[in-house]
């Protein structure tokens, strides 16, 4: 992917992949890397799923190759322990990413953070991002009015430029607020078990009944 800066990116990270508890990686039929995407829990007196990871090779991008790598992987993580999470966060400078979170705000009890048509932020999307904030940040500056983690990125020239994608109005979000180097913190809330199963099925992945106590998210 010479697009991207990746032998910076794990020469600064090696750990990425390992540090994560779900990993899918697909493998192209030339015998090539396609892509990969990895997620982690971040646990403690708030719990989420960070979205770690979601790479695939130019040439698959137009493919239903993305979205069957997060089907495994979401697959993997309702199946789990903790069952699907309440908040999934995401950094990113890549408006397909945060275009496909926002899919997910169609279904009723769905919150995304930030929203970008102009209107003040929810004061309770803010604290959430405020706390995954506390574990994602690492140090850069963030203005929770935009959802912007400023010099986040690893490396700062990790994109070349900025991607395409998204519809206009993300693009232009992008544009207006982010610089080279910088991050969008996103987050999806679904605050009850019924908004959790609602996501599932939207997303093709079987839910299984909650056997442990949600742990907390706020």
């Amino acid at each position: 992917m010479p697009e991207l800066k990746l032998t910076e990116l794990f020469r600064r990270k090696p750990d990425l992949l390992r540090e994560c508890d779900h990993v899918v990686t697909a493998i192209g039929p030339d015998g090539e890397f396609a892509g990969v995407v990895a997620a982690r829990w971040m646990v403690g007196h708030a719990s989420f799923l960070q979205l770690a990871i979601s790479l695939i090779q130019a040439r698959y991008q137009r493919s239903p190759l993305l979205r069957a790598m997060w089907h495994a992987a979401f697959e993997q993580i309702a199946a789990g322990p903790r069952g699907f999470p309440a908040v999934i966060a995401l950094r990113t400078y890549n408006p397909a990413a945060f275009q496909a979170m926002l899919v997910f705000a169609r279904l009723p009890g769905v919150v995304v953070y930030p929203r970008i048509d102009g209107g003040g932020q929810d004061p309770a999307m803010v604290e959430l991002a405020r706390m995954a904030y506390e574990r994602l940040g690492g140090g850069s500056p963030f203005d929770p009015r935009t959802g912007v983690l400023r010099g986040a990125g690893v490396p700062l020239d990790f994109y070349s430029a900025l991607p395409e994608g998204g519809r206009d109005a993300i693009q232009r979000y992008f544009r207006a607020h982010l610089a080279d180097g910088d991050r969008l913190l996103c987050l999806l809330h679904a605050p009850d078990a019924t908004t959790r199963e609602r996501i599932c099925r939207a997303f093709g992945v079987g839910v299984k009944p909650m056997t442990t106590k949600e742990e907390p998210y706020v």
